[in-house]
């Protein structure tokens, strides 16, 4: 019976602490279940800010294409011993008494080399040896800032100029041999040579008593001056090729030279023209075309022929010199009339021929001619005639289909000709028409158009059609008309006009999306990054980006401002997200949901026209988000645990007291005494 009453009281005293860890973990569950309900009222909605990412641009090298020549001169890239690329305006130099040539060639085909290079067409006086360069290998070289340019053929070349070698402009050609080449492959050489004028003295024997002057005196520096840098070495700058005439020499066929009054020799009717013509650079094949143009009025001494030769560079010596000069012998032999009347009269020469570049070179040269073997008019009293104006062709009107022209279109202008006077008709008339402009072609058979008659004050109309080239810079360019034509009585009336067309480059411009998230929250701020692109060949001024829509109200505008061709820019603007019926326009609308966005790029070409792109997106405006405060629950619960547990304290203390006094008390039983 005892031990029943003490297993009851144990058991008792024992039961609080095994029931507190389990009214601890439902007092924990039911707090974790309203923290997680508390939660789940605050939502935090995350903006995506998207980042254009541009694809970083790799430099490769360029995979060139097996068509076309073997090799080919490398215009691009600047080598050791050049100053600057071919295409920046690379010119070889001229060093003390030494022409130094610096020619990469780049593999363009099924060659491997070695080579051997002969260069032609400097002067003979030179030496051969110097010319030719021998087993030249292809290899890999590396340029400054690190480019690799492979399979290269270096040509460097160093030759001596002597007093004996003329100076002038040469046009030069590489000759190169392999022994997988059946023949010779020729190569022009983009630019002429330039040879100057060496100049050589006769040293002296210095005076030891005084210093020498090549020796640099030496001087303390002043440290207020400031620092002296050396000069840099000139450009020989490339010499414009004209044709002139020799003026100083008599050559076979003259009485005295041009400068003392040279006169044509007169013999037999035939009178025989001498034109000593020099030229300042070098012409294509050495070869230069003449022809005569004579006077065939009435009263013209010539019998009209077609006068026209080829005359080729020539080394002579002039009857006044021992000095042979390089010359274009001009000469011709005239018929002159039998019935030629004594006087003055001017003979024309046109010599034309084409430099090492390809361009056209025209000079006119106009020759005075006294005939003294002819008649001899008598004096005639005529009667005094009113002078009349005679009539002058000029443009009155223009127009240009279509009105706006942008590079590479074709278009037509189309010209009235009217006659300045009201008394005399203009007939036979040729209309000459002049582009200017390599990039400006007429699409004519012939730049020369007929005209049989215009009326006195009348009108005509000419129409001529022509094409533009895609790389033409925007501009105004002036189309030249040259009207030759006579009147109703006077021959060989001439006149000019000329209509100006405006062509503008197209402009190409792209705008790069970022992309924009497809829910926002009313109140919030959303940044936008755009990237622009000028994919066209000119600048645009004023670029910017404007964003608009229901639901946007942007902070800014992303202005860029100028653009050149071909470059790229970034701007940002910041979008504020207001309700869809706070927007201008859309006050009657729904306060949330679907919007759409507009993005318009605007800028404007060099005339001031103004160019507009938009580009939309969408995505839906949503209620603003709230972030209820935090409630004092957990801090309560904890103070109602604190609470719980001190309760707990105590009620076991008690059972435990309890528990100790019965333990005494069986005891005292045990050893004889009472319970009172």
């Amino acid at each position: 019976m005892r031990k029943r009453i003490l297993t009851s009281l144990l058991a008792v005293s024992l039961l609080p602490a095994l029931l507190l860890p389990v009214y601890a973990e439902g007092i924990q569950e039911a707090t974790q279940a309203e923290t997680q309900a508390t939660a789940a009222v605050t939502t935090e909605v995350t903006v995506p800010t998207t980042i254009p990412v541009t694809a970083p641009t790799i430099t490769e090298p360029m995979l060139l294409e097996e068509q076309g020549p073997l090799l080919e001169i490398d215009l691009e890239h600047k080598y050791e011993g050049m100053d600057k690329s071919y295409q920046d305006g690379y010119t070889p130099t001229v060093v003390d008494g030494t022409l130094r040539i610096t020619i990469p060639l780049l593999k363009k085909g099924d060659i491997q080399g070695p080579i051997d290079v002969q260069l032609d067409g400097l002067p003979a006086s030179i030496p051969e040896d110097k010319l030719l360069l021998q087993q030249i290998t292809m290899e890999t070289i590396s340029l400054e800032g690190g480019v690799l340019v492979e399979n290269v053929f270096l040509l460097n070349f160093e030759i001596p100029i002597s007093d004996s070698v003329t100076p002038g402009s040469y046009p030069i050609q590489l000759k190169i041999t392999d022994e997988t080449l059946l023949e010779p492959m020729e190569i022009e050489f983009p630019q002429t040579i330039t040879i100057p004028q060496v100049q050589e003295t006769t040293p002296s024997e210095p005076d030891p008593s005084e210093p020498d002057p090549t020796e640099p005196e030496q001087t303390e520096p002043d440290p207020t001056e400031p620092e002296q840098t050396e000069p840099t070495q000139p450009t020989v700058p490339e010499i414009p090729t004209v044709l002139e005439i020799d003026s100083s020499h008599i050559y076979s066929g003259m009485d005295t030279a041009y400068e003392d009054g040279y006169l044509p020799r007169i013999e037999d009717g035939i009178m025989h023209i001498v034109l000593p013509l020099r030229c300042s650079g070098a012409l294509w094949d050495n070869k230069l075309d003449a022809a005569v143009s004579l006077d065939s009025s009435a009263s013209s001494p010539f019998v009209v022929e077609n006068l026209q030769k080829t005359f080729y560079l020539e080394s002579i010596i002039p009857e006044n010199s021992t000095e042979p000069q390089d010359i274009y012998l001009v000469s011709f032999d005239i018929l002159l009339a039998e019935g030629r009347r004594n006087g003055t009269y001017p003979v024309t020469i046109n010599a034309s021929g084409f430099d090492y570049k390809g361009s056209p070179i025209k000079t006119t040269f106009t020759l005075y001619i006294t005939i003294t073997d002819g008649k001899v008019d008598k004096p005639v009293v005529s009667q005094v005639d009113t002078p009349t104006a005679e009539p002058v062709v000029y443009i009155s009107k223009t127009v240009i289909e279509p009105e706006a022209i942008q590079a590479g279109e074709s278009f037509t202008m189309t010209v009235t000709l009217k006659n300045s006077i009201t008394t005399k008709f203009v007939r036979n008339m040729l209309v000459t028409v002049d582009t200017g402009n390599v990039q400006i072609d007429l699409e004519e058979d012939s730049n020369i158009f007929p005209v049989d008659r215009i009326d006195a004050g009348g009108e005509v109309e000419l129409t001529v059609h022509f094409s533009t080239d895609t790389s033409l810079p925007s501009g105004k360019y002036p189309i030249t008309f040259s009207f030759k034509y006579d009147s109703s009585k006077t021959l060989n009336l001439s006149s000019t006009g000329a209509s100006v067309v405006e062509i503008k480059q197209p402009a190409n411009m792209e705008l790069v999306m970022p992309r924009f998230s497809t829910s926002v929250s009313a109140g919030e701020t959303v940044p936008m990054s755009f990237q622009v692109m000028n994919m066209g060949r000119s600048a645009m001024y004023n670029v910017r980006c404007v964003v608009s829509g229901f639901g946007f109200a942007p902070s800014n505008t992303g202005y860029i401002g100028t653009m050149e061709a071909g470059t790229s820019a970034n701007t940002k603007v910041d979008l504020y997200i207001i309700p869809l019926n706070a927007s201008e326009g859309n006050e009657n609308g729904p306060q949330y949901g679907q919007t759409t966005g507009t993005v318009t790029l605007i800028y404007e070409d060099e005339a001031g026209q103004e160019y507009q792109q938009e580009t939309t997106f969408d995505t839906t405006v949503n209620r603003p988000v709230v972030e209820l405060p935090e409630s004092n629950t957990e801090e309560e619960e904890e103070e109602r645990k604190v609470g719980s547990w001190w309760i707990s304290i105590g009620i076991m203390a008690v059972l435990l007291a309890g528990a100790i006094s019965a333990i005494m008390v069986l005891q005292k039983k045990k050893k004889g005494g009472r319970f009172l």
